[in-house]
């Protein structure tokens, strides 16, 4: 796996570590969108995991890509990890195709991110 930086990577097995205390099995689902969240609180230099994702029910926050602490970035980001958890990201589905997610400097990850999903080496 590839990570932005060594805050990325930590940040990712700690997020990893909040699923399993919640006693869920980590899955790839889980794996890909803590990736995600992780590289967005890294970018953004804030702890934003509970605003993305509600670790006590175990699913994925959609409103928060309307959020005021959202950038152009983010927003592809987190649009590509809802995608990743459930395949149905937003009620507004133009904006989670490849052509708005990708084309930012974040594509890399958005792609390692896409092979922890689909189980891709």
């Amino acid at each position: 796996m590839i990570f932005l930086s060594t805050t990325h990577e930590n940040r990712f097995f700690q997020l990893l570590d909040r699923v399993e205390i919640n006693g869920r099995k980590i899955n790839v689902e889980n794996q890909s969108v803590m990736y995600m969240i992780a590289l967005i609180e890294t970018g953004l230099g804030r702890n934003l995991a509970n605003k993305i994702f509600d670790f006590e029910n175990n699913s994925v926050r959609p409103n928060c890509v309307d959020d005021g602490w959202q950038t152009g970035t983010t927003c592809r980001a987190t649009r590509l990890a809802f995608s990743l958890w459930n395949g149905f990201p937003s009620a507004d589905q133009r904006d989670c195709n490849p052509f708005n997610l990708f084309g930012c400097e974040w594509d890399a990850y958005f792609i390692e991110a896409l092979k922890i999903r689909y189980e891709i080496d």
